[in-house]
């Protein structure tokens, strides 16, 4: 019988420049931002009744954690949610399910919230 496990994935991110790579307020940057990902991930297991059993709470560049895990629980298939840019935010951000497909070995489903269009 297949299973299903929700999983979030959380990039940190880079010191500015002016920073030491371990200052204290990059630390402390780095930990809020620990803390609103790990209670807003168990918000929503909360909110849809799904087991913390079946759930992966990951830091690191979606586009690698995601195929890392999907490989060491042998998925069929992914699940992704989309937030739809465009132009310099793009760019500059990057679509992570692109690259999240160059690293999975199953298939890759990609959904977007109601009321998002992309033009073709």
């Amino acid at each position: 019988m297949p299973r299903m496990c929700t999983v979030r994935s959380w990039r940190t991110f880079p010191a500015c420049r002016l920073e030491q790579p371990y200052s204290p307020r990059r630390r402390r940057k780095q930990q809020h931002i620990r803390v609103q990902s790990v209670d807003g991930f168990y918000e929503v297991l909360t909110r849809y009744g799904i087991a913390k059993g079946k759930a992966h709470l990951v830091c690191g560049d979606p586009a690698i954690e995601l195929p890392r895990l999907a490989r060491s629980i042998r998925a069929g298939l992914v699940v992704m949610g989309a937030i739809s840019r465009s132009g310099f935010k793009r760019i500059f951000i990057g679509n992570t399910a692109e690259h999240t497909l160059d690293g999975l070995q199953c298939d890759l489903l990609v959904v977007k919230r109601s009321g998002i269009t992309v033009p073709v």
